[in-house]
């Protein structure tokens, strides 16, 4: 069992296109909410069972509060803008590079 934080409104329109794409109709299954969430994707072959699952419909908190709650270190680093930019890979950036490797 895999739980994705976000898989009902992100992640798991990605999971689920990949499997789709790559599996066949019967070995791909899933549940969706009223909202069109995914709730659950299953992926099934042979004796080979892996079940996503979204953690934030257990744990409805962000994933910085429920690594407190959990007395888990939670992220390495903050979260910078800056890496979101393509002057990330300019000259001179190599320290905030290293950073957000």
């Amino acid at each position: 069992m895999i739980f994705v934080h976000n898989l009902g409104n992100f992640d798991g329109f990605f999971i689920y296109k990949c499997l789709s794409n790559r599996f066949k109709p019967l070995e791909v299954s899933c549940l969706i909410d009223s909202h069109n969430r995914f709730i659950q994707i299953t992926l099934e072959i042979n004796k080979l069972k892996i079940v996503f699952k979204d953690s934030y419909i257990i744990f409805p908190v962000s994933l910085n509060d429920l690594c407190s709650i959990l007395s888990l270190q939670g992220k390495t680093s903050i979260y910078k803008p800056e890496y979101h930019k393509i002057t990330l890979f300019n000259k001179g950036n190599e320290k905030m590079l290293e950073e957000f490797k």
